[in-house]
């Protein structure tokens, strides 16, 4: 099977996503998975659409995967995060933000979601503190 076939049934899952296809993406994400199972970024988008989808421990799953596969995906740390966020498991936010902003200290998207968990676990300084740095990152949306 050529690579290039996974990457079609990839390459239509993520633009099912982005179209809101949410079930449709995570048939075409599985499919390039089954195919071709060391796709680091159809774990990462099929972890990513779990997450819209509020299938948080199939999310944390995927972008388990993702990063056993590409330590360095910073992106899968913040959809892990958010996953474990939206589990109220507060501290795994917390942990993989913080993880993921050693890899890409300039995501911004990084630094939202520290904050929002660190708010959700009721530290509002810290929290305070990853909203300012998000918002220094993003000058052109004040």
């Amino acid at each position: 099977m050529s690579p290039d076939y996974a990457e079609a049934w990839y390459s239509r899952g993520f633009t099912r996503f982005d179209a809101k296809q949410l079930d449709e993406a995570i048939a075409d994400l599985s499919h390039a998975v089954e195919l071709q199972p060391g796709h680091a970024n159809a774990w990462f988008y099929r972890a990513w659409t779990q997450v819209f989808k509020g299938s948080f421990d199939a999310a944390i799953a995927d972008s388990t995967r993702a990063l056993e596969l590409d330590p360095k995906m910073a992106g899968a740390y913040r959809v892990r995060s958010a996953a474990r966020r939206r589990k109220k498991d507060w501290e795994g936010a917390i942990s993989d933000a913080t993880r993921g902003l050693e890899l890409s200290p300039e995501d911004e998207l990084l630094w939202l979601e520290l904050g929002r968990a660190q708010a959700r676990k009721g530290d509002s300084p810290a929290a305070i503190s990853a909203f300012d740095r998000y918002i220094a990152l993003k000058p052109d949306d004040r």
